[in-house]
């Protein structure tokens, strides 16, 4: 069996897809679970033939301003500003004579999808018109041939706890979005893996890269 699946996987480095639609793979969960370092072990990766990139959160304004970081009108700038920066990366993969964009050589990775807003906005209920927003707005991008999958990455609690509190020796500014209160993180992880687990197009626990790269082959073969 280890065999025949060193064979399959060793054909699959070989396989180039023909499909021309421009995929894009968004890893979500809460924070510190991974999602960065997954995104960045896939730069300068091809995968089917296909070159990844990668859309960090570089994107992410750092204006000032009175209302709350996490307030429903910082969290929908934010959901704008993930739709303007991946329609700035898709530009370059723009047909003019088609009027859509294509896939035929690129595949995107990124660091969260649109559906971070609501996970992490301090309003409950949380407002069921962002889901909306987002849902249209992902429906219009797949009118222009790009399509939208969500990975969301999951593991012990525990675990990711612990990678947390690591990161917070040296990124003592995301005390300000109260990543140091554990309450915190177990109400968003509750969000992430039970409330709002049927958002997710498909979940991974651990082992994330791997998995991760199974799941984009089978949707961009």
């Amino acid at each position: 069996m280890c065999v025949l699946t060193q064979s399959l996987n060793n054909k699959k480095k070989t396989m180039k897809s023909t499909n021309t639609t421009l995929h894009v793979f968004p890893f979500e969960g809460v924070h510190g679970v991974g999602k960065t370092t997954t995104m960045k072990e896939f730069a300068g990766e091809k995968i089917l033939g296909k070159s990844v990139i990668c859309m960090d959160e570089s994107f992410v304004p750092t204006m000032k301003t009175n209302f709350a970081p996490q307030g429903v009108y910082s969290e929908t700038c934010w959901t704008t500003d993930w739709f303007k920066r991946l329609e700035y990366v898709c530009k370059p993969y723009y047909n003019e004579k088609t009027n859509i964009y294509s896939g035929k050589s690129v595949v995107i990775v990124a660091d969260r999808s649109p559906f971070s807003s609501i996970m992490y906005v301090d309003e409950v209920p949380r407002p069921s018109w962002m889901f909306g927003m987002i849902k249209d707005l992902i429906s219009r991008f797949k009118e222009k041939n790009i399509h939208i999958h969500t990975i969301h990455l999951t593991n012990d609690q525990d675990v990711i706890w612990e990678q947390i509190v690591k990161r917070l020796e040296s990124e003592q500014w995301r005390k300000k979005l109260n990543e140091h209160k554990k309450d915190w993180f177990l109400e968003k992880y509750e969000l992430y893996n039970k409330t709002f687990s049927s958002i997710w197009d498909t979940e991974i626990y651990g082992d994330f890269k791997e998995s991760a790269t199974n799941f984009i082959q089978s949707k961009i073969v």
